[in-house]
């Protein structure tokens, strides 16, 4: 084999080494952002939810005060109050577990997008490796003679 075959040879691999590396780092980074977005998505639903049960809380102890007021100076008037408020209770109650599935839908969404992401990163890679490996080949002409690779 002669100095110039290895030295082409030897840059294929090269090239395809750092052809790889950079897949690679594209892939992780891609990986790591979508994480990260992933991450900060869960904690904002994650926080809206605490503070719509919190508001839900501070709602209805304000209103059981309220009514036990109401219930002794109007009596009827405070049952109407009463009902409201359950009605009230109910319906954030209900927002809160939507935006729960919500945000459940959009984690399993985004997880698949990653991993998709991932897969779709190493058949990259994957690609220019064999090819890379097909270019050494031909260069040092193995496989030319038997017809074989």
């Amino acid at each position: 084999m002669s100095n110039e075959q290895i030295f082409k040879s030897g840059k294929a691999v090269g090239k395809a080494e750092e052809k790889t590396d950079q897949m690679m780092d594209r892939a992780f980074s891609a990986a790591s952002d979508a994480a990260k977005v992933t991450q900060q998505k869960g904690e904002q639903i994650k926080d809206k939810t605490k503070d719509v049960i919190e508001s839900a809380k501070d709602k209805g102890a304000e209103t059981k005060d309220d009514t036990s007021s109401l219930l002794h100076e109007k009596g009827e008037q405070a049952k109407g109050c009463i009902k409201s408020v359950r009605s009230n209770f109910s319906a954030m109650s209900q927002e809160a577990r939507n935006e729960s599935e919500q945000a459940t839908g959009f984690l399993q969404e985004t997880g698949e997008q990653v991993v998709s992401i991932a897969s779709d990163a190493m058949e990259s890679v994957k690609s220019t490796a064999i090819g890379a490996m097909e270019t050494v080949k031909s260069t040092l002409g193995i496989g030319e003679a038997d017809g074989s690779k």
